[in-house]
């Protein structure tokens, strides 16, 4: 409560700050669908008080079993590529087809305040219009790999709420921050025409997660310079991506050129791994359960550190840090009793 505005602070003390009932959650998310609970209650995930972090894994835990079957997309790219832009000109294509969507987008945070701009609604200027669409930006928290440390939670809980297709907006990401791809079905790459992006797409990484590539903003004088980059980023892939083809478009959001082979792609990747989402869903869940053990094995080593006085310790004058981390492996027997 410290960081938040004095003058909306008093209005925040009993919706936000404040814990509802179990039964306010789980009845707000399951049977009445309610994208104000549903907010509310990614709030509670993402805050930093042990009493939030408890309700929102009851909460979790009793909405676990009532998910809609879902198809998660994940779209990525460098800063500027247009993805909020582009994740507002598709939507809609869901809609028309009775879909419901959730979109969750990840800003940046600052270093040094911990703040977010939180912008992605400002420039999803169709999609704010719609109710039935639920878009919910979160702060990075500077958790690498492009993503909120608890967007797979937040999934879980808007697939509870009904909503059977997600968009995952990351961080603007660089070639080594994949984690999106661990968290959803298919993964979109935006690229931007020429700028250097093309000589990336012969490198490992992000491109490898990739089921589809679209170069965005190909339109105005860019848009020559925009079908010569989607031939590149297509002979790049051809020579060194394993594991075969993936298509590569060009893609408008101002004049929706390319709009009808971009959705149709998108349909095509829900078909092709319709099969395969139960063994996609179990890799998720067991990657997260794995994140989730080493954290509370990491918090406990620590909080069992703190209580011996080993910071103290180690903080004495030494030659080098290396000498101090010498100490504490020599010196140190941290055992840790699991409750059977």
């Amino acid at each position: 409560m410290k960081h938040i505005n004095p003058s909306i602070k008093s209005r925040l003390e009993k919706d936000i700050t404040g814990v509802r009932s179990l039964s306010y959650y789980v009845d707000g998310i399951i049977d009445k669908q309610d994208h104000y609970v549903l907010a509310e209650c990614i709030t509670l995930l993402e805050s930093d008080q042990e009493i939030h972090k408890d309700i929102s894994l009851q909460t979790l835990m009793a909405c676990y079993s009532h998910r809609a079957p879902s198809f998660r997309f994940g779209i990525t790219g460098s800063p500027g590529v247009g993805k909020s832009t582009f994740i507002d000109s598709i939507a809609s294509h869901f809609t028309s087809i009775d879909h419901h969507v959730g979109i969750l987008t990840v800003d940046p945070s600052s270093t040094d305040g911990k703040g977010s701009i939180l912008g992605d609604k400002t420039r999803m200027e169709d999609l704010v219009k719609d109710k039935g669409i639920f878009i919910r930006p979160s702060p990075s928290n500077r958790h690498l790999g492009g993503l909120n440390q608890y967007t797979y939670e937040a999934i879980i809980l808007c697939e509870a709420t009904g909503i059977d297709r997600l968009l995952i907006e990351t961080v603007g990401v660089g070639q080594s921050e994949v984690d999106v791809s661990h968290h959803v079905d298919a993964t979109i790459l935006l690229v931007l025409p020429g700028g250097g992006d093309s000589l990336q797409g012969i490198k490992k990484g992000v491109l490898e997660k990739a089921d589809l590539i679209v170069v965005h903003k190909s339109d105005g004088d860019a848009k020559r310079l925009a079908i010569d980059s989607a031939k590149e980023y297509k002979e790049a892939i051809h020579l060194r991506r394993k594991g075969g083809e993936i298509p590569v478009l060009n893609y408008s959001s101002i004049t929706g050129e390319g709009r009808q082979a971009v959705t149709d792609a998108l349909d095509e990747l829900i078909a092709s791994k319709k099969e395969k989402l139960a063994t996609i869903r179990k890799r998720q869940e067991d990657r997260w359960l794995q994140s989730r053990m080493k954290e509370h094995i990491s918090e406990v080593v620590m909080n069992r550190l703190m209580l011996k006085g080993v910071n103290q310790l180690v903080e004495q004058p030494a030659t080098s840090p290396f000498d101090r981390l010498s100490f504490l492996k020599g010196n140190v027997d941290i055992s840790i009793n699991i409750k059977s």
